[in-house]
């Protein structure tokens, strides 16, 4: 079973995904926010997506949704950071 991770440069719009995709999801598997900044501003992090595929990641993988270029980008450099 796969685990998700959603990354957005909003984190409250990432939350309201998840709250929609666990109201709709037939099977158990986590969806995790890896949105935002540290300091609660917009914009995307690999260190905070990094943690989000840390937690989602179950025994076959993880997929990543994002929703602008530079989340896209910072999800590859997370990945990059990950043994």
């Amino acid at each position: 079973m796969l685990g998700f991770v959603v990354v957005s440069y909003s984190k409250r719009l990432a939350e309201e995904i998840i709250i929609l995709c666990n109201e709709m999801k037939k099977y158990d598997f986590p969806v995790i926010n890896g949105s935002g900044m540290e300091n609660k501003s917009l914009g995307t992090d690999p260190l905070i997506i990094k943690k989000a595929i840390e937690e989602s990641y179950l025994k076959d993988d993880v997929m990543i949704f994002a929703d602008l270029g530079s989340s896209i980008f910072n999800s590859e450099i997370a990945l990059e950071f990950l043994d």
